[in-house]
């Protein structure tokens, strides 16, 4: 296994996120790409993501998330109380790129979403089908990968997990993760 860092503590948390992942959700992932003629980096870009996100993600703090995300969908619908940009499901996805997929035009980057319609609201709760929410994850990782690859761009991987999340060190992790999958 590639040691991308510099101290063992993140090489074994690279050893835990491999041995850890929920296998239905993967082949899920690899059967929509093999269906959809997705690429074999894509697709490893993807899967290295989903573990990642699983693993850092578990159950017990995704229902807790469901439970908020609800709550506020509701106050959002009743009393047009702003709603945060959250990030659900497994593989992490902003709500704005979820509505994005469905054909809403919302800014990516805003922070807060104001009078979510009922289609709007729709739409979000469908998210956590496991093949939208994958279809989502490959379409997002899919125009990054797009992106970079055609501007010749050096550190690909790194740069797609800065982008994903919003942090180098992600990106620096998510190198790694696609390394093992190599093999």
């Amino acid at each position: 296994m590639t040691k991308i860092f510099n101290d063992i503590n993140s090489y074994k948390i690279t050893s835990k996120i491999i041995k850890k992942n929920n296998k239905k959700k993967i082949k899920l992932l690899i059967d929509y790409c093999d269906t959809n003629n997705i690429s074999v980096e894509v697709k490893n870009i993807a899967v290295a993501i989903l573990l990642i996100e699983q693993h850092f993600r578990p159950v017990q703090k995704r229902l807790l998330e469901y439970s908020l995300l609800t709550g506020n969908i509701v106050a959002n619908l009743l009393f047009k109380i702003k709603l945060h940009n959250y990030t659900i499901g497994k593989s992490q996805v902003g709500i704005t790129y979820i509505l994005r997929y469905y054909g809403f035009d919302r800014d990516i980057h805003s922070k807060y979403l104001y009078s979510l319609s009922l289609r709007e609201t729709i739409s979000i709760l469908f998210q956590f089908n496991s093949y939208d929410e994958v279809a989502i994850l490959l379409k997002r990782v899919s125009t990054y990968y797009t992106h970079l690859n055609s501007n010749n761009s050096d550190n690909i991987l790194r740069k797609i997990g800065e982008m994903y999340n919003g942090k180098y060190s992600y990106g620096l992790l998510l190198e790694s993760v696609y390394s093992c999958l190599e093999g």
